[in-house]
């Protein structure tokens, strides 16, 4: 779990991750949300299509508004090696369930993590019972309860966590950052 601030690139860390397992775990399975659709959509997962566009075997891969799977296996078998965005509704968390892979990597991936419901985070654990587990998140520190809080806190003891001050990243905007600072104070969310 990574906390950070504004431009650190944590849509870019998205798509490597997604690329090296991959390209490194034949059949892996994942799943990437959001908060919101807009965020999947518009934000996350075209920054997978940026980054395919680069890889050096994105010949291996294709890249689809919602699946990014092997092209290279038949049709009938590219869903067994396949990572898909996935929106969710808050009512409809069953939508979420289902993924596993005993033979190989299953990884979930959470973009925007603090905004995403905690039911979504607990279905998801269903997902880690078999073979190579991983879970990701990421997302702005915004809110002081909830799953996502509970990474940096409450179970700390099972998470890899890190918190990324925004000022000391080299390519992000200092005035602006400064200016968001001077607007809501140093320790507002």
């Amino acid at each position: 779990a990574r906390a950070s601030g504004h431009g650190v690139g944590k849509s870019a860390l998205v798509a490597w991750i997604i690329q090296f397992i991959m390209s490194t775990r034949r059949d892996a399975r994942g799943v990437v949300t959001a908060n919101t659709a807009g965020q999947l959509e518009t934000k996350t997962w075209p920054e997978l299509a940026k980054w395919h566009k680069l890889l050096i075997c994105k010949h291996w891969f294709e890249w689809t508004a919602t699946n990014y799977y092997f092209k290279l296996y038949p049709p009938e078998q590219q869903k067994n090696y396949m990572v898909s965005a996935l929106t969710v509704s808050e009512q409809n968390t069953e939508a979420f369930a289902g993924l596993h892979n005993e033979t190989s990597t299953v990884f979930v991936i959470f973009d925007e993590a603090s905004g995403i419901f905690d039911k979504l985070w607990e279905v998801a654990e269903g997902a880690l019972t078999d073979g190579e587990a991983w879970v990701f998140a990421f997302g702005n520190p915004t809110q002081p309860t909830g799953a996502f809080a509970d990474c940096f806190d409450k179970h700390a003891d099972m998470y890899n966590t890190e918190f990324v001050d925004s000022r000391s990243v080299s390519h992000t905007n200092k005035a602006a950052l400064a200016s968001i600072i001077r607007k809501y104070g140093e320790d507002s969310d």
